[in-house]
């Protein structure tokens, strides 16, 4: 199970992850970055260059949802 990276990054995340938390396709995520001239190393991006890249994509802590904990309960 593939897990989301929570923002901010703290840790190197895959271009899959990045796009997944951005909510688009990773082919979206290269067109973006070429269209952009965003020029990144050819292996995991740094937590540094992800926030940079959520933050020029407009992505701010208030967006981002955490998901519902779970609450299991045992009914009687």
């Amino acid at each position: 199970m593939k897990t989301k990276p929570e923002f901010p990054v703290s840790a190197p995340v895959s271009r899959e992850q990045l796009a997944d938390f951005l909510g688009i396709d990773r082919t979206t995520l290269y067109r973006w970055l070429k269209r952009h001239e965003i020029h990144l190393p050819s292996r995991l991006i740094s937590p540094r260059d992800a926030n940079m890249i959520l933050d020029f994509f407009g992505v701010t802590n208030q967006q981002v949802k955490k998901p519902p904990e779970n609450s299991s309960r045992n009914n009687p």
